[in-house]
């Protein structure tokens, strides 16, 4: 895989950035779902799980949303590091 867990990324069709919460060999773990979902893996033949930036304050990133992506899809962010999700 060409992103790991934590990258900030760019969706490439939506033109939304974001960062890469789980991939199809590691799921994701929320800690609340509304469908008491323990682990969510990306959708069928799809490569990892896109969360989209919201909004971004006094150094604080807001993320609103998920979404399943192929790796041609996305794009690393340039000049940034990995961020805790």
């Amino acid at each position: 895989m060409k992103y790991s867990i934590g990258e900030k990324v760019t969706n490439l069709l939506t033109g939304k950035e974001g960062i890469i919460i789980g991939t199809k060999e590691k799921a994701y773990k929320p800690k609340t779902d509304p469908y008491n979902r323990k682990e969510i893996y990306p959708d069928e033949n799809m490569d990892y799980l896109f969360m989209i930036k919201k909004a971004e304050l006094n150094n604080k990133i807001e993320y609103s949303g998920m979404m399943s992506v192929l790796e041609s899809h996305l794009k690393k962010y340039k000049n940034c590091g990995q961020q805790r999700i």
